[in-house]
Formats: structure tokens, C-alpha cells, sequence
């Protein structure tokens, strides 16, 4: 899957990647600050965006997580561990699109 991210700078670079959620998108990072920074890079930081981003929280690395990868693969289910191994930092997926 392509990491459709803007470019910023990693915080808390020293924690562990996981995956976050908050409540529609799922996103890669090392915090939840360093998710809102990613959030707001690719969506602005105005009212709307500031309270989607609170809803931000850190997904257990066990838990699976299926998502419509768009290509020949289809639909993947893997844990969150899996999927950060994959893609990295940066937007993962959305329940929306």
C-alpha cells in the first residue's frame, strides 16, 4: 500500500511504531502527538480536524485489522505489528474511503 503522508518530522522517534485510531482512520506512528502532527500535515489544524484528532488511541499490536489493500492482494487481515512491519509511519487506512 503507498504511505500517502505528508513529510514531517518524527516526535517521540525514540518509542516503537504502532498503529492509532481514531474512530474512522488508522495511522502509523511513535505517540499520539507525533499521529496528530501527521493528522494535521495532511488535513490542516482547524476546529474540525483538532477534535478528530483527540479521538486518537494506540490499537494493541496484537489485535487484527482487515483492510482493502486495492490490489491483487484484496482485502489483508494481520495484526497491527504486521501492518506497521509493512507500511511504516504514516497513514495507513480509512473506514471511509
Amino acid at each position: 500500500m503507498a504511505n500517502a503522508t505528508a513529510k514531517t518530522e518524527p516526535i517521540d522517534a525514540d518509542q516503537p511504531l504502532r498503529v492509532f485510531w481514531n474512530s474512522s482512520e488508522h495511522w502509523v506512528g511513535h505517540s499520539i502527538a507525533d499521529v496528530k502532527a501527521m493528522f494535521f500535515a495532511n488535513y490542516g489544524d482547524d476546529p474540525e480536524t483538532q477534535e478528530q484528532a483527540e479521538d486518537f488511541s494506540p490499537c494493541d499490536d496484537a489485535s487484527e485489522l482487515s483492510i482493502n489493500t486495492d490490489t491483487e492482494r484484496g482485502v489483508v487481515k494481520q495484526t497491527c505489528a504486521a501492518w506497521v512491519a509493512e507500511n511504516g509511519r504514516g497513514f495507513l487506512c480509512s473506514e471511509d474511503y
